[in-house]
């Protein structure tokens, strides 16, 4: 146990040695307030050690339960088997009983339902033998509750009837649970008339006792009744009208159990991508909160179909793998009913799956790789040629340009020898100029030049343009246009 200051009071904070002497009167009086701070803990802790000293274990087991309360869940186990063990030193049949009880419900709360049960009948075995009405049937209410979850719906919806008559005139707050509790069994039993009755009738008596915060229980079980009635709309609506109470109070099993019907609903409705997004935050409940149930499974089943349907094989993989996750935990905390649900897909279909798809994906990733070297090896090849059509063009304008400046002197000269060809020198100037601007434009890449479109594009005849070109090029006319365009 922790070490307190030795002072007694300072900034309104309670210290251990100042609550010397103080009865358990006292203790039981100042831990009523629900609050957990500082002092609460304090004075639990003074209590217990109060209870130690003068060896009640009755005192004991109250102050190891109000401790329980305050600890985190994973350590609550520890408190109650610490409560079962005073509880047995009182020789009180109730008070083991309430010890064993409280045990199952930590169990419970802890989504380990089959430890919950068997703390629960050791319970019952031991209240059964008390004149204590109340806790035997706040006993057979935490086993209907178990026996629901396990799946064993006829043998719940008996021990809720009997709750319900029982907590009728006795405690409001039971007996709607206990109804809410029986309308669920109803429609997991198919029943499914009873089950909106029931319904009916816990909104009613909700109403009339003016407990207002159970009425969206029952809108909500109404909405999953409505789904297996297939009126779709109506389940949707109620739904979405229960939906912001569940989210509100931070019950994740409510919330994720909603979402799973809305996207029951919308697959129904052919709404698929709809349905889809529901489905995704079932998965994130299980992710995030480890909150999964044998019903649930189908939407992991759905979501591997889907993404299987549109090729998208990573999503595939994940969600087979979340499935066989979500396998191993029902089969850990729900044995019974997962063995009775039926499976699109079991366990051997998932793992041959699985390996399907991660040697799929290894090929595809090999194949991507590939092609990703084979696009660079391409992407590198025409850049390179576009480069040397490039650096080509660029040679050839030069080379060009260094022949028409080496031309024109050479055509200078040959006009002072052009006698001979008895042409108008005014008509050789003409050509020449022609044959100039035909070189630097380039021309000569056309198809089919020959002489006759040579002297019609230099506005001459066949005589004087091939005469001409003889004379200064040094060529025939046809070896003229060859090699312009090989150089």
């Amino acid at each position: 146990m922790c070490c307190f200051s030795i002072y007694g009071q300072q900034n309104g904070k309670v210290y251990i040695d100042s609550l010397k002497g103080k009865s358990y009167e006292y203790f039981l009086e100042k831990l009523q307030v629900d609050e957990q701070d500082e002092n609460s803990i304090v004075l639990s802790n003074a209590y217990l050690k109060k209870a130690k000293s003068e060896k009640n274990w009755k005192q004991m087991m109250n102050a190891y339960k109000i401790i329980l309360h305050q600890a985190p869940k994973r350590q609550r186990i520890f408190y109650a088997d610490s409560m079962i063990v005073a509880s047995r030193r009182t020789k009180e049949n109730d008070l083991i009983g309430s010890a064993y009880l409280t045990k199952g419900i930590v169990y419970y709360d802890l989504q380990d339902f089959n430890n919950a049960l068997d703390n629960y009948l050791i319970a019952d075995e031991f209240i059964a033998t008390t004149t204590d009405e109340y806790l035997k049937y706040k006993a057979k209410y935490n086993i209907a509750q178990i026996k629901y979850y396990l799946g064993f719906y006829d043998e719940a919806a008996l021990l809720f009837q009997e709750n319900i008559r029982y907590f009728k005139s006795e405690d409001d707050i039971p007996y709607l649970t206990s109804l809410h509790a029986l309308g669920l069994c109803y429609n997991r039993l198919g029943k499914y008339e009873l089950c909106s009755a029931t319904n009916d009738k816990g909104i009613k008596e909700a109403t009339e006792l003016e407990y207002y915060d159970a009425i969206p229980r029952f809108v909500n079980s109404e909405g999953i009744n409505q789904y297996f009635k297939k009126n779709y709309a109506v389940s949707i609506a109620k739904l979405n009208e229960s939906l912001p109470t569940f989210i509100k109070s931070k019950d994740s099993a409510g919330e994720t159990v909603t979402y799973f019907y809305l996207g029951k609903n919308y697959w129904a409705l052919n709404q698929t991508e709809k349905a889809i997004q529901y489905f995704i935050k079932v998965d994130e409940a299980f992710i995030e909160k480890n909150y999964t149930y044998p019903d649930l499974r189908e939407s992991f089943e759905i979501l591997i179909d889907h993404y299987k349907s549109k090729n998208d094989h990573p999503n595939q993989l994940k969600y087979i793998d979340q499935l066989l996750l979500a396998d191993k935990y029902l089969n850990s905390n729900y044995k019974y009913l997962s063995g009775r649900i039926h499976k699109e897909y079991d366990t051997k279909k998932l793992i041959e799956a699985k390996d399907e798809i991660e040697e799929l994906l290894r090929f595809e990733k090999k194949q991507n790789i590939f092609f990703i070297i084979l696009i660079s090896i391409l992407i590198g090849w025409l850049g390179y040629m576009i480069y040397k059509a490039r650096e080509n063009k660029r040679k050839f304008r030069k080379l060009m340009e260094r022949k028409t400046q080496q031309s024109k002197p050479t055509a200078e000269i040959k006009l002072k020898n052009t006698g001979n060809l008895n042409i108008n020198p005014d008509v050789i100037a003409s050509v020449l100029k022609h044959l100039d601007k035909f070189e630097a434009s380039e021309k000569f890449l056309a198809k089919d030049i020959t002489l006759p479109k040579l002297a019609k594009m230099f506005d001459s005849n066949i005589v004087y343009v091939s005469k001409i070109i003889s004379h200064s090029r040094q060529k025939k006319s046809t070896d003229y246009v060859n090699d312009l365009k090989i150089d």
